[in-house]
């Protein structure tokens, strides 16, 4: 289970807070969840995205085990700035 999270950069260690965060909300589910898809294991990943654009270590950990393209990571970091500018203009208005 991969739960991406946008947030305003703080320093490193809030990629592991986020992670930590995520297995603490899922942890509980994660027997129904094997249950109900019929798994033998599930694994947690809390994934943070920097509202300006920063992709943290665990983010090219992640797209490099999963064997995914260098694009992915330059796409998903455009779309959270450009996430980001809506917020703040929707704030403005």
């Amino acid at each position: 289970m991969i739960d991406p999270t946008i947030r305003f950069e703080r320093d490193e260690a809030q990629a592991n807070d986020v992670h930590q965060e995520k297995v603490g909300i899922y942890e509980p589910c994660i027997s129904n969840i094997m249950q109900q898809y019929s798994l033998n294991s599930v694994e947690i990943i809390g994934l943070l995205i920097g509202a300006r654009e920063t992709i943290y270590k665990q983010f090219e950990d992640l797209r490099r085990r999963f064997n995914l393209c260098s694009k992915l990571r330059d796409g998903v970091a455009l779309h959270a700035i450009k996430s980001s500018i809506r917020i703040f203009n929707s704030h403005l208005s």
